[in-house]
C-alpha cells in the first residue's frame, strides 16, 4: 500500500509541467536582434518586393534591427535601407500557444503608435522555431503570387561590441 501511495505520488509530481523553460526562452528574446536572412519552405526565390507586416518590402528587412522588452510585451524594429521606408516602428506582442515539447511559442505582433495605440486591423502571427543565446528564428505565412507560404526569418543577437550604425 505503502509502494502504491509513493508511485502515485511521483506520478503526480512528475506530469505536472513546468513553465520555467518557457520564461527562459522569453528571456532570451530581450533586447536587441539583427535579421541575417530571410527564406521560404519551398527553397524559392522570395521576390524583394513582396511585404512583411504590411509595412515594406522583404529586401528592406535585411539587417534591421529588432528590440525586444518582455516586462511590457513592447518593443521596436528599424529599418536601415536608405531605399525603404527607413525610420523605427513600434510594436506590441502578445505570447500565444506553447508548444508542451520545445517550450517554444506562437505570438501575435500587432504595430502601435509611438503612444503604443494599437493600429486597428494591423495584426500578424509567428511561431518562434528556434531559439539559443546568439540565434532565433521566427515562421510566418504570407501570400506570394496568390500562394501561401512559409517565410523563415533568422535573427543574430546583438550585443555591445556588435552593434553598428549607418
Amino acid at each position: 500500500m505503502k509502494k502504491t501511495t509513493v508511485l502515485i505520488l511521483c506520478f503526480i509530481v512528475l506530469s505536472c509541467g513546468s513553465t520555467k523553460p518557457i520564461a527562459a526562452k522569453k528571456k532570451e528574446i530581450t533586447g536587441k536582434w539583427l535579421v541575417e536572412s530571410i527564406t521560404d519552405n519551398n527553397k524559392t526565390k522570395l521576390s524583394n518586393d513582396s511585404p512583411l507586416l504590411n509595412d515594406a518590402a522583404l529586401v528592406c528587412f535585411y539587417e534591421s534591427i529588432w528590440k525586444f522588452d518582455p516586462s511590457t510585451n513592447s518593443g521596436e524594429y528599424n529599418i536601415n535601407d536608405l531605399y525603404c521606408s527607413f525610420g523605427n516602428r513600434k510594436f506590441s506582442y502578445l505570447s500565444q500557444q506553447v508548444n508542451e515539447l520545445n517550450g517554444y511559442y506562437e505570438f501575435n505582433l500587432k504595430p502601435t503608435e509611438k503612444k503604443k495605440k494599437k493600429i486597428a486591423g494591423k495584426s500578424f502571427n509567428f511561431k518562434l522555431v528556434d531559439l539559443s543565446k546568439d540565434r532565433m528564428q521566427w515562421q510566418h505565412s504570407i501570400t506570394l503570387n496568390n500562394k501561401t507560404t512559409i517565410i523563415k526569418i533568422n535573427f543574430k543577437k546583438l550585443n555591445k561590441t556588435n552593434i553598428t550604425t549607418r
